[in-house]
């Protein structure tokens, strides 16, 4: 064990969440672990882009993969949704938000939702 007195949680946290490229983009990754979607976790911002036939060739035109495909795209048009209707007029609240979902899960009360 390394203990280090000098060593900022929130400060490593931040580190953490810029590495993989934001906190939404952790907070949607956490969530396909969820749903068990391991497949597409390093990829899954790019689906959204791929039209119908580059999204069989991925699935090597296999119906169940097809399928976990139009799952992964479903989260995010989710996502992209909640977030318009929640935080349009603060944005800065969709960071607050994750942050709580990815230390404790998913807030059960949130003032103004």
């Amino acid at each position: 064990m390394v203990t280090n007195r000098e060593l900022d949680w929130d400060r490593l946290l931040d580190e953490k969440i810029s590495a993989v490229g934001g906190i939404r983009h952790m907070a949607i990754r956490k969530i396909l672990k969820m749903m068990n979607q391991f497949l597409f976790l390093n990829h899954w911002s790019e689906l959204m882009d791929k039209g119908e036939m580059e999204k069989e060739t991925l699935a090597d035109y296999d119906p169940e993969k097809l399928s976990a495909i139009e799952r992964v795209i479903s989260l995010i048009e989710t996502a992209d949704r909640f977030e318009k209707a929640y935080f349009r007029e603060d944005p800065l609240k969709a960071s607050e938000f994750y942050r709580k979902f990815l230390s404790h899960g998913v807030p059960r009360h949130r003032q103004g939702l």
